[in-house]
């Protein structure tokens, strides 16, 4: 599992292009931890901002879907991890426009449940009716 790190890297090392060689830097450290016990080592600052900021978001993608190994979490249980987390794993300040951007509620606020929304979007256009996808009945426009 810690080898992902270094080999993602790798297969995106020496290509000349920008956004890949910010890539390679995200392979290689979104497993950094801001109190330095992470896979490399690095502390802090010194863990590059765009990993500190994918760290925050793959560990939020983990906790709420489904693995093998683990029931997906809430979506208000994750956020309160992240935010327990905050100067142990995570940059505090990171973590503070994730939750600024995240509210708690937001699959509730949005009203729609989010597999039944997807399932209308891949059946095609002519269901793609948000109430609908919803359970919602159908009332008068």
């Amino acid at each position: 599992m810690k080898t992902h790190t270094t080999i993602g890297a790798g297969l995106l090392a020496g290509i000349d292009y920008p956004p890949l060689k910010r890539a390679a830097t995200i392979a290689l450290y979104h497993h950094e931890r801001w109190d330095g016990t992470g896979y490399e080592g690095l502390k802090g600052n010194a863990i590059p901002l765009e990993a500190r900021i994918v760290s925050v978001a793959d560990v939020f993608d983990v906790l709420i879907h489904d693995r093998p190994y683990k029931r997906a979490w809430s979506v208000e249980d994750a956020v309160t991890e992240i935010k327990r987390q905050a100067g142990s794993q995570f940059d505090p300040q990171i973590v503070d426009a994730f939750v600024a951007s995240c509210p708690i509620n937001m699959v509730e606020k949005v009203g729609v449940e989010l597999e039944s929304l997807l399932a209308a979007i891949l059946e095609g256009p002519k269901t793609l009716d948000l109430q609908t996808a919803n359970g919602a009945s159908p009332g008068p426009h």
